[in-house]
C-alpha cells in the first residue's frame, strides 16, 4: 500500500525533518497547500526541490481579505508551475470570520474559475459554512470541478452530495 499526505502544511515546521520522519514511517506523497501569497512560494519551492512533494497553492479563508488583484495574480502565475497539482487550499470558514464571508464567498469563486482554467482540482476548506459551500460547488461553473475536502466533519448525506459531483473525502485527526 502507498501512502500519501494530501494535505501537510510543511511551510508552517520543519519540512525537511518531517519529510524524513514521514518517509521512514512509509509514507511516499506529499501535497503541501499554500495558504496566502506569503507561504505560496515557499509551498512551490519545496516541491521543486524533492520528487515526491507537490504543491497547491491558493488563499485559505481566513486570509481572503488579504487577496486583492495583485494577490490572486501572483497565485494564478504560481498555479502554472509544473509542481503544483491543485488549487487551494480555499473555502469557507465561518467559525471564525477572520474574513468577512462575502470576502469568502468572492475569493473561493476565483479559486473555482482558476482551477476550471487549469484543469486542476482544488482543496476546499470548511467550517461551519457547510450550506453555502455546498451551493457554490453545485453551480457552474463549479460543475466538473474535481477535489477533495480535507478534514471533512459534516453528515453523510452532506458526504454523498459531495462525491456525487466528483469530490473526494479527507477523514484527519479531526474526526478522532
Amino acid at each position: 500500500m502507498i501512502f500519501t499526505d494530501s494535505h501537510c502544511h510543511l511551510t508552517m515546521s520543519n519540512a525537511e525533518a518531517n519529510l524524513v520522519a514521514a518517509r521512514a514511517v512509509g509514507v511516499r506523497g506529499f501535497v503541501v497547500p499554500g495558504t496566502k501569497r506569503e507561504d505560496a512560494p515557499q509551498a512551490v519551492a519545496i516541491a521543486q526541490q524533492h520528487d515526491d512533494v507537490w504543491a497547491a497553492v491558493g488563499f485559505h479563508p481566513h486570509d481572503a481579505k488579504d487577496c486583492d488583484d495583485a494577490a490572486f495574480a501572483e497565485i494564478e502565475r504560481l498555479a502554472r508551475e509544473p509542481r503544483v497539482v491543485a488549487i487551494g487550499e480555499c473555502g469557507l470558514d465561518y467559525h471564525y470570520d477572520y474574513s468577512p464571508r462575502h470576502v469568502q464567498r468572492a475569493v473561493f469563486e476565483r479559486h473555482i474559475e482558476l482551477a476550471k482554467e487549469l484543469d486542476k482540482p482544488i482543496i476546499v476548506h470548511n467550517r461551519e459554512s457547510t450550506a453555502d459551500m455546498v451551493e457554490i460547488l453545485s453551480r457552474s461553473p463549479a460543475i466538473g470541478i474535481r477535489g477533495i475536502l480535507h478534514s471533512y466533519t459534516e453528515s453523510l448525506d452532506v458526504a454523498k452530495q459531495l462525491v456525487d459531483l466528483g469530490y473526494f473525502i479527507s477523514f484527519s485527526g479531526i474526526v478522532t
